[in-house]
């Protein structure tokens, strides 16, 4: 009969220091000003780690496991529990009910990978500062795997939390956003190494300065190399603006140069969709009959079925070629079928409804859809060409929730524009980097996002909004992002933002740099975690062979 294992206990002082670091870590992606903390924050935490770590056998293991747990699973269950919220589609009792599986959900699928990072890492028998990079390094590769994929949704990256401390995460442009990660948790593991250092034995500080001094070189250097890496421009804002927000003008060291106005219509996909048109296309004429514009964009989901249908497309031409603006405007395609509700007349081109009720009859009746950008060229004419995104919200826009699926495109979105080639990213696409880093390579000089957020809590869009900055700094383009009901802003390849505020409607103006550089990011993109887990593994392995040929040699 086989012996009842004893239960293994880690006390409750650890447990709670472990969560409430993790918690504590959460909460700044909810307040930008003190996200800066998240440096430091999980330094007790992963005192705690490597000072279990450093055991052996099923014991240790099994403790370090549940501190991982206790530190892993709160942040991202906290991280989630304010911002992930959805408000439409459902009765609110049931919307609640969505909210916390969903919660949940994210929590695990993000949650499992960081927990099994930090298990392996803080176990392996290495000299601290290697360690230290180890732990870093097995993080960002956990992260990494949230980018990538068709379930991929990247907000809650490590970095994500300093899109305001513009000076930390420059080195973007070098690395990607990524690397931002790694370098916190490189620094706070560093610092968790040193108190582990000093407490061993106080009256020998110098491993514990040294491991100090090496968390210091890691700050400053992050901020020293992003601030000669990153191009300058004048300063554009740093924070939301009033309605009606206008850029102020780039140096003339900018180079070219793109007057963009963006519409922000404040309608959702739940209204009809011919008052959506309608109410953007006035303030469309209001913007440009105020000013000499190169491109006007108009947000996702408001021309819906633009062409096939004969009185929008009118409407549309009319704007761009009275006012000689290229207009980019996103609405859903059909790709084969007849949509239900779409008419040529000037009665209306979604037919009676919401969006969401032609959208779902439309599926019903075999049509299958696109969720795509179009382009007005200043002539008056409809580019034959449209972009189709090709990363589609996971469960959101493939028919598992919805009454109403979207199939996915298979090419990079590039517009020819008279002022420059523009790159159309779709809402959600712009958080996931290399989507938007394949756009740049297809040529794109100006990135563009017309979104639709409505759906979303106001955290989530900010956390959205905050992906633009990084998006700019990583591409050295101007990424200009156009939402239904906010947030509506332009990021600059500085890092320096201007947008408006949620939920009215506005319209805001700026003038952007039109670049057609590579950086280092574009370039290689997360080449570098290849190359860092390379070096890792054959380090890794020829201390085992030196181990055992010392092991060998006594014998």
């Amino acid at each position: 009969m086989k012996r009842k294992r004893e239960k293994i206990k880690v006390g409750w002082r650890r447990t709670a220091v472990c969560a409430g670091s993790g918690a504590l870590g959460a909460a700044c992606f909810y307040v930008p000003d003190a996200a800066f903390l998240l440096w430091i924050l999980p330094v007790p935490a992963l005192a705690l780690l490597f000072a279990e770590g450093e055991g052996s056998g099923r014991d240790s293991r099994i403790r370090v496991i549940k501190l991982v747990a206790a530190f892993t699973l709160p942040f991202f269950f906290c991280s989630y529990l304010v911002g992930f919220t959805i408000d439409v589609y459902f009765p609110r009792p049931l919307m609640l009910l969505l909210d916390l599986a969903l919660i949940l959900v994210a929590t695990l699928v993000q949650g499992l990978p960081q927990m099994v990072a930090l298990a392996v890492g803080v176990r392996l028998k290495l000299p601290a500062p290697v360690r230290a990079a180890a732990v870093a390094l097995l993080w960002t590769v956990a992260e990494w795997l949230t980018t990538i994929g068709p379930f991929a949704f990247p907000v809650r990256l490590f970095a994500v939390s300093q899109w305001k401390f513009v000076a930390a995460i420059k080195t973007s442009s070098l690395f990607g956003q990524l690397f931002i990660s790694f370098l916190m948790v490189f620094f706070a593991a560093l610092l968790a190494l040193s108190y582990n250092e000093w407490r061993k034995d106080a009256l020998k500080r110098r491993p514990a300065a040294a491991l100090l001094i090496a968390a210091c070189a890691v700050f400053v250097i992050n901020i020293a190399a992003g601030s000669i890496a990153t191009r300058n421009f004048a300063d554009s804002g740093d924070g939301l603006q009033g309605t009606g927000a206008t850029a102020p003008e780039l140096s003339e060291s900018a180079g070219r140069t793109m007057r963009i106005a963006a519409v922000q219509h404040n309608q959702p996909i739940t209204d009809d969709d011919r008052q959506r048109f309608e109410r953007a296309c006035e303030q469309a004429r209001s913007i440009l009959e105020s000013g000499d514009y190169d491109l006007l964009v108009l947000p996702e989901s408001t021309a819906q079925f633009v062409r096939s249908d004969k009185y929008m497309q009118a409407r549309l031409s009319d704007l761009a070629k009275t006012f000689g603006t290229d207009i980019i405007t996103g609405g859903a395609h059909r790709v084969s079928g007849e949509p239900a509700g779409e008419q040529t007349s000037q009665t209306g081109a979604g037919g009676e409804g919401s969006g969401l009720v032609n959208l779902g009859k439309a599926r019903k009746d075999g049509v299958l859809l696109e969720n795509a950008v179009h382009l007005f060229t200043r002539d008056g004419g409809m580019s034959a060409y449209y972009y189709a995104k090709q990363q589609l919200v996971p469960f959101f826009e493939n028919g598992n929730i919805q009454k109403f699926s979207f199939l996915s495109g298979d090419e990079r979105g590039v517009f020819e524009t008279s002022s420059g080639r523009v790159g159309a990213i779709v809402c959600f696409e712009s958080v996931l980097q290399q989507t938007v880093r394949d756009t740049v390579l297809s040529g794109a000089e100006v990135i563009v996002v017309p979104s639709n957020d409505a759906y979303l809590g106001e955290e989530i869009r900010r956390m959205h909004l905050s992906q633009a900055v990084f998006r700019a700094l990583e591409t050295d383009r101007a990424v200009v992002q156009v939402a239904t009901n906010g947030i509506t802003a332009a990021a600059y390849p500085d890092g320096s933002l201007v947008s408006v505020p949620m939920n009215e409607q506005t319209m805001l103006t700026a003038v952007v740099p039109v670049s057609g550089s590579e950086t280092l990011y574009v370039k290689y993109g997360n080449l570098w975690i290849l190359v860092c887990g390379a070096l890792l593994a054959l380090y890794i392995a020829l201390s085992h062979l030196r181990l055992r040929r010392k092991t060998l040699l006594a014998a």
